[in-house]
């Protein structure tokens, strides 16, 4: 009997734990406005090069990093221009009329 009463009560709590779990699978991320695809291609096309850059700072001041005495003055630099460059593309994305720059995902938009 204290058997049935101890695996009743393990399940009623691991039904309440799972529950949230499975009530949230169907939910997405935030939901994104739908945006002209004239204006994406065009973002695409002018915030390439930034990604780009923005990519080879990433791999420097990772390596600056990793290097047994690192060079803290130069890695401030580097995080600096990264996140000039990070303004730079939501600024982009916002001229453009494009609603991205407070969701950060222009890559998944522009397919890079």
């Amino acid at each position: 009997m204290r058997y049935k009463k101890a695996l009743a009560l393990v399940v009623g709590i691991g039904t309440l734990f799972a529950g949230p779990a499975f009530a949230k699978k169907g939910m997405g991320g935030p939901m994104v406005p739908p945006v002209d695809q004239a204006k994406l291609q065009e973002f695409c096309k002018d915030a390439q090069p930034l990604y780009q850059r923005e990519a080879q700072l990433r791999l420097e001041t990772r390596s600056l990093m990793l290097q047994p005495n690192p060079n803290w003055d130069a890695i401030l630099e580097k995080e600096q221009e990264l996140a000039k460059i990070r303004v730079e593309l939501m600024k982009k994305a916002h001229d453009k009329g494009l609603p991205l720059g407070r969701f950060g995902k222009f890559r998944k938009y522009c397919g890079w």
